[in-house]
Order: C-alpha cells, then sequence, then structure tokens
C-alpha cells in the first residue's frame, strides 16, 4: 500500500529500531488492538513504557482493547474430553462428579469440604500465597497446588510445601510436583474456589478458565496499577 502521508518526525523520535516500526504500524494502522483483560484504555496508554505513548496518544481514537481468549474446544467444561462428566451453566450435576473425582484421586478423605485449587508460577506473592492457603486450612478446605511450568518446584511452592509439611493440616493439603493436563482440567473442574497469581495473565489464564469452569477466582498479587 502506498504510503499517502510521510511520517511526522514526533512519531519516530527513539533509539529503539523496533519501535520505529511499530510506531510506523501505528500511523498507517486502521485500528490498533492492545490486549488486555483488566485495563481500560486510559490506563493501558499511561502505563506504557516502550517508547510508544505518544503515538498511540495521539491515534487513540484507532484503539481497540481485547480481552485475552481461551480455545473454547479446549477448555470448555461442556465438551471437556478430561472430565469424568461434562457439565455447563444449564446442568451443573457434573462439577459435584468432577470435585468427587478430585478428592478420590489426590486421596483426600471427609465429605463436602471446600476444594480450593493453585496453578501458581514464579511470580506469585509467597507471603500472600501462604496467607490465603492458611486461611483456607483454618476453614477446614482443602487444597491443592500444582506447578505449571515443570516437573521442578519453583521457590514459592517449595517453601510452602516445607512449612506445611509436618503441620496438622498437611492431610488437608496436596502438592503436585508435575505437569498433567487431565489433571488441571480437573483441577478446575473440581475446585470451588481457585487462587491465581493474577488476573492479568495471558499465559496461564487461571482467572479465566476459573470462571469458565464455575470456579470462584482470587488474585494473590495485589495489583499495583490500574486494573479495573
Amino acid at each position: 500500500m502506498p504510503l499517502m502521508h510521510p511520517i511526522k518526525p514526533v512519531f519516530l523520535q527513539t533509539s529503539a529500531h523496533i519501535c520505529l516500526h511499530l510506531q510506523g504500524g501505528i500511523v498507517y494502522s486502521n485500528k490498533v488492538v492492545l490486549m488486555s483483560s483488566t485495563h481500560s484504555k486510559d490506563v493501558l496508554l499511561q502505563g506504557l513504557r516502550h517508547g510508544l505513548e505518544a503515538t498511540l496518544t495521539a491515534h487513540q481514537e484507532k484503539i481497540l482493547v481485547a480481552s485475552h481468549g481461551l480455545d473454547g474446544e479446549l477448555w470448555d467444561p461442556s465438551k471437556d474430553v478430561y472430565l469424568p462428566r461434562r457439565y455447563s451453566a444449564n446442568d451443573i450435576e457434573g462439577k459435584s462428579i468432577c470435585r468427587e473425582a478430585l478428592k478420590r484421586r489426590l486421596g483426600f478423605r471427609g465429605g463436602s469440604s471446600i476444594m480450593v485449587g493453585c496453578i501458581c508460577n514464579g511470580d506469585s506473592d509467597i507471603h500472600n500465597l501462604k496467607e490465603a492457603v492458611h486461611v483456607a486450612l483454618r476453614k477446614s478446605a482443602q487444597v491443592i497446588v500444582m506447578e505449571k511450568l515443570g516437573s521442578v518446584m519453583n521457590s514459592t511452592v517449595q517453601a510452602l510445601k516445607e512449612e506445611l509439611k509436618f503441620t496438622k493440616q498437611a492431610e488437608k493439603i496436596t502438592f503436585v510436583e508435575v505437569s498433567d493436563e487431565a489433571l488441571a482440567h480437573l483441577i478446575f473442574a473440581g475446585s470451588d474456589i481457585m487462587l491465581c497469581s493474577s488476573f492479568q495473565d495471558p499465559s496461564l489464564q487461571v482467572a479465566m478458565k476459573a470462571i469458565k469452569y464455575g470456579s470462584a477466582p482470587i488474585q494473590i498479587n495485589l495489583p499495583t496499577d490500574g486494573s479495573r
């Protein structure tokens, strides 16, 4: 497409070569999509630190803010091939069946305890994670902590595991060290509450998956920006 107007110098005043290409794309595009599940357009423009603030502000009428999405075929309790019983918002009986299946698989005893799942990463605030887990255990909940990034536990999960190893609450919490796709799906389906590092997480997307599977997401890391 031929350029109809020259690029104004104000848009290209940066030492980062990658920003030159991005700025040119912003100037000559019809729309600019920013990915964010929890931030407004104004907050995104104010919080950028890549030399694009002036360009985006000048062309903010082009900006669309889109939420991070999920794979609808893979993460849908009404279609999920990993679940012992599928369910939906109109038929939630399957969630109770998944909860019992999760308890049996992890060796939990007891009846109607609240199930609290946690799929965390190295960004999790260890102090808030510990406090959330302790509160859940004091309320007689059963807790599952799954380290999603590999077979070796990161320091956050390892520290929590060592702290609880020899306590009376140890039988109400289990740690899963190896990433298991089927178990991850069952944790979302069988949990009543899901602890997550952040609502703004385009990688693990724990909060979005929790809502999809009928679990209440709770953010561990306190927001330090303008998330809504």
